[in-house]
Order: C-alpha cells, then structure tokens, then sequence
C-alpha cells in the first residue's frame, strides 16, 4: 500500500458531498471530530489508561484533558492517521490563536476557506513533521493550494467546523483547554500510541490493559465487517474487546444521533434508567429538526434494519444508555451505549 500515492489520487478528484463511503486504508480524512466529545467524556471518570478510535484525535486529547495519562489510538485509515498527526503537530508548536485559523472556519458568516490548512501552515509545521507525514503531504501542498485540498475527495467537508460549533463539542478548541492540551503532549510527547489497524484486529495486536474503551460510532459501519450483526457485534465486544478491559472498566460501544437516538427512544416507550441526572439526561421522546424528522419519515425501514443501539439494548443485555444534548439544535439528542466489566 502506498499511502503517498493513493492520497494524491484523492486530491485529484471532485469531493462526493454526503456520501457515506466506508473505510480502508486510504479513505477521505475527517477535519474535525462530528461527535459531541465533551458529553461523551463527561459520562466517565476514573481513567487512566484509554484506548479509543483515533480520527482526528479528539477523543484522546478530551481523555488526557480529563485525567488519562496514556491513551492509544487505532485507525483502519492510514491517511487519517497522516491528518491526526498532522494536526496533533500543530497542537504541539502553534498559539493558539493560529491553530483555530488553520484548523477551523471561525466565526465569519461568509465561512472563508483561504487560511483552512493553508500551505502557509504546512510551511510552519515542517521541520517538526515525521518523515511519513512529509512523505504524504509534502507533494500535495507543493501541487495543490489548500482549497484543492479542501474541496477534493481527500477531505469529508461536508461538517460544521466553525470555531463556535467545535467550543461546544471538544474542549481543546477553546483557548484555555487547548494550551493544557498543548502542555501535556510538550512534556509526555508519547502519551499518545498509534496503531494502523482496524477495529477488527484490536483484540488480536492490541497488547495493554485499558480503564475505558471508546469507539464513538465505528459501528455504524458494522455491516460492512465480519463483526457484520448484531449478535456477533455483541460478542465482540464481550468477548473480544472486553479482554482488554481491567476489572470495572467501560467500554463507550455506540454512538447515536438525533433519528437513530430517536428511533431507540420511540421503541423504548421513553423507559430510563434508575441513575440517570434528570437535569442533563433525558429520555422518551426526542424533538428534532425539521430535516432530521424527514430522514426518518423517508428512512423508517433502514432505521429498523441498521440500527445497532436497539438490538444490543433490548437482545443481549450488559449495556446502559445515556441520552445527552446533540451536536447541534437541528440533530435534538445523542445518545450512547456503555458496556461495564463486571469486577
């Protein structure tokens, strides 16, 4: 596999707008996270040692925010490894104020594009680059400008990434959070492991002992895996993944927005949990936007076909749901399921 290689064959095509591609070891790199991370951390404390999904990164650096003090990541996506590393870099040497210039749309109405991953910050971050990320991105900024970059199918530029919208979903983008982020990576620059592989091959390469694992939604994808029902989702994650698991550790195993959290929530009958805050965790029916209700309307059948959340919940027993404000107002609530490892 040739990483350089396939990636410049990326840049060179037009971006697929929404399109739900699967992942291999090239695929088009996420530019920030699409997931509420600052809920999803605030449902568990007590880590110490994390192993999550690695994407951009936001899972980790909201881990090591929060306590952790090793997390290591995994990617089937070796070209979202290069982005991650990339990124983690710039989090690494650049004030803050750069960082959201080069890593974020701002706040501008017109969402101007011409500083997003400008070569200007390639040109910054260079000398402190690993030689296999200039190995990829050095021929394609030497190539393309940053909004060839941005708007070819080497990127999924289809999610909000205004400064606003990423505050209120991963802590490192505010200033504060971001310099603590940025003083932990200076003085423990390994506190971040990396492995190129996918989910499946966790419970075969992955040797440590973690408190908490989190795989945001990667099991959206399940179909597309060996792991490709839920009864074998179920024991992979009790009978595989959980050998990684101390005693009491979690396991973060789905991540539901608003239509799927509906569709749970609507076959529950609003049933809740026993511990749930009444104050932040709600339960039963869930509003939504206008063109999240559409997707259901239109999507009812798939909805009942693909979603994971309902058949772990209900079928195979172990896990707890936790309902939580979304990414944003249109997608209403999220939602996760949490496997425990009984002590």
């Amino acid at each position: 596999m040739n990483i350089a290689k396939d990636a410049m064959k990326l840049v060179k095509q037009d971006a697929i707008p929404f399109a739900k591609e699967g992942f291999s070891t090239c695929s088009p790199v996420y530019l920030a996270t699409t997931s509420h991370v600052k809920n999803t951390l605030g449902l568990y404390d007590g880590y110490r040692d994390v192993l999550a999904i690695c994407s951009t990164g936001a899972h980790a650096y909201e881990a090591l925010l929060h306590g952790a003090r090793c997390v290591d990541v995994f990617d089937i996506n070796q070209l979202q490894l290069i982005y991650f590393l990339f990124m983690k870099t710039a989090i690494t040497v650049l004030p803050y104020e750069e960082f959201v210039l080069y890593f974020s749309l701002g706040d501008s109405e017109d969402l101007d594009t011409s500083h997003l991953l400008s070569v200007d910050l390639y040109s910054k971050l260079e000398e402190f680059l690993d030689d296999d990320v200039k190995k990829v991105l050095g021929p394609i900024y030497k190539n393309f400008t940053n909004e060839d970059i941005v708007y070819s199918r080497m990127v999924r530029f289809h999610h909000d990434i205004t400064l606003s919208h990423l505050k209120d979903i991963a802590s490192f983008y505010n200033e504060k959070d971001y310099y603590k982020l940025q003083s932990i990576l200076r003085s423990n620059p390994n506190c971040i492991r990396v492995y190129p592989f996918s989910l499946e091959d966790v419970p075969k390469k992955v040797d440590g002992s973690y408190d908490l694992i989190l795989l945001d939604n990667v099991l959206d994808y399940y179909s597309g895996l060996s792991i490709n029902t839920p009864y074998k989702v179920d024991q992979f994650i009790k009978g595989g993944l959980s050998c990684l698991l101390r005693d009491g550790g979690r396991i973060q195993s789905t991540y539901s927005y608003g239509f799927d959290t509906d569709y749970f929530s609507s076959v529950l009958n609003g049933s809740r949990e026993e511990e749930v805050d009444d104050e932040e965790i709600y339960f039963g029916a869930i509003p939504m936007g206008s063109f999240f209700k559409r997707l259901i309307d239109t999507n009812i059948d798939s909805l009942e076909k693909e979603n994971l959340t309902v058949p772990l919940y209900q079928d195979f027993g172990g896990y707890q749901y936790s309902i939580f404000d979304g990414v944003d107002s249109c997608d209403g609530k999220n939602m996760v399921l949490t496997y425990t490892k009984k002590s």
